[in-house]
């Protein structure tokens, strides 16, 4: 447990008033009663309604929500646009970067993928790659380097 309790920040607050929302939309049931129906206590309940103590936290935002029978991804993706807090677009020379990494991890895959079909290649036809080697029979080496395939 934090040791000081976090500042209810923007998004906080628009929580706390999606659940007096859902609260009001419910029938205005007491809150005792919503609280034991949950599995929230009372008093963490209430202290979500009146936006006090502890900030919501993802599995009481998720239970509120699923209790009053609305989505909680799309209730999170509405308070993200309500607050612009969606991933930003990557710049120009961002997406230039992005895309030169993307292409240098395609060539090094494409290179990685040559290098295993010649390994195995190798494997299973050692005789095409054995070279002998005499010294002074230039002769011989030139003939063992023209049967290569």
């Amino acid at each position: 447990m934090a040791v000081r309790g976090r500042t209810w920040s923007a998004v906080d607050k628009s929580v706390q008033q999606l659940f007096i929302k859902l609260r009001e939309q419910g029938g205005n049931q007491p809150m005792p009663k919503l609280a034991n129906e949950m599995g929230l206590s009372y008093s963490r309940f209430r202290d979500l309604l009146n936006g006090q103590h502890g900030t919501p936290t993802l599995e009481e935002f998720i239970t509120i929500c699923s209790f009053f029978g609305t989505d909680p991804a799309e209730e999170l993706r509405a308070i993200e646009d309500k607050h612009d807090i969606a991933p930003k677009q990557h710049n120009e020379v961002e997406q230039k970067d992005i895309q030169e990494l993307r292409d240098h991890a395609a060539r090094i895959e494409k290179m990685a993928l040559h290098a295993a079909e010649q390994a195995a290649e190798i494997r299973a036809h050692p005789e095409r790659f054995t070279l002998v080697a005499k010294r002074g029979d230039i002769e011989r080496e030139q003939e063992m380097y023209n049967d290569l395939p």
